[in-house]
């Protein structure tokens, strides 16, 4: 659970912040285990989902906010859309056959095959409504040891809460499930170097069931947008056996060195990449 990309655009860094978070397993208690399979026989019933999304990140004493739309359809249909001061700078869809990624500022979209049973299409909302699509497991999101939390009152509302305290990390999130049985909310809380970190996501006026056709998930690119590709790293790498240009890299003192400088009566070097400061 470590925060990546802070430096990107305003908004989207908390949005890459999150997705980071979406990778591992978690052990788990029997109270935990009874609120994760109640949600998930709930979602399985279910055929639409919608709801709207806030979302907040507190690092370094700065703080981003960000709020949203989701929109599901089974087997596999998707809108999640992001705003930051009223503008839209990011959204999914699946029609069914295309997920798109469509960055507003930036005029680019990228474009990747659907699944077939819409795993991985609710992007950012993943946490919140994970086992609409498929039976995932919403402490799947969070690697660590998950239990049972208690009872707890947030904006006057009733949840109660699973906590996952991660492995070998100063970082730990809590599950908030509501009233209907599904999670309405994620916090995680913890450091990151030596600043503190806090993220949360919250679902508002969840609706299941509520009126979809696949038509309105329809979509075509803007004729001045453009699709992005990802570089070809394979076709950029040096050969081997061929020699490598010479560059310099900067030293903690301030100077640079080079590798010509290095290299001399050397049959290698490695170059190792770390954070200084």
């Amino acid at each position: 659970m470590t925060p990546q990309s802070l430096g990107r655009p305003p908004g989207l860094a908390l949005l890459a912040c999150v997705v980071v978070l979406t990778a591992g397993g978690a052990g788990a208690d029997q109270k935990s285990d009874a609120l994760v399979k109640a949600s998930q026989q709930v979602l399985a019933k279910a055929r639409t989902l919608q709801a709207d999304l806030s979302a907040s990140m507190e690092f370094g004493g700065q703080k981003q906010s960000l709020t949203g739309t989701v929109r599901l359809m089974k087997p596999n249909y998707a809108v999640t859309k992001l705003t930051q001061d009223g503008k839209v700078v990011q959204s999914t869809l699946s029609n069914g056959k295309d997920v798109y990624g469509i960055m507003e500022p930036q005029k680019q979209y990228t474009k990747t095959e659907a699944a077939a049973d819409g795993q991985g299409l609710a992007g950012i909302a993943g946490p919140l409504v994970a086992g609409f699509f498929t039976k995932e497991d919403p402490r799947s999101s969070f690697p660590g040891t998950a239990v049972y939390g208690g009872k707890a009152t947030v904006s006057g509302s009733s949840y109660e809460v699973i906590k996952v305290t991660a492995t070998g990390q100063p970082m730990s999130a809590r599950l908030f499930f509501g009233a209907n049985g599904l999670v309405q909310g994620v916090e995680i809380v913890g450091r990151a170097g030596n600043q503190p970190i806090r993220q949360q996501m919250w679902l508002k006026n969840l609706k299941l069931d509520a009126p979809m056709t696949a038509q309105e998930f329809a979509y075509t690119p803007p004729a001045d947008f453009t699709e992005f590709k990802q570089p070809d790293l394979q076709a950029s790498l040096i050969p081997v056996g061929k020699e490598v240009p010479d560059f310099n890299l900067p030293q903690p003192g301030g100077n640079l060195i080079a590798l010509s400088d290095v290299r001399k009566n050397k049959k290698a070097v490695l170059v190792n990449f770390w954070f200084h400061g």
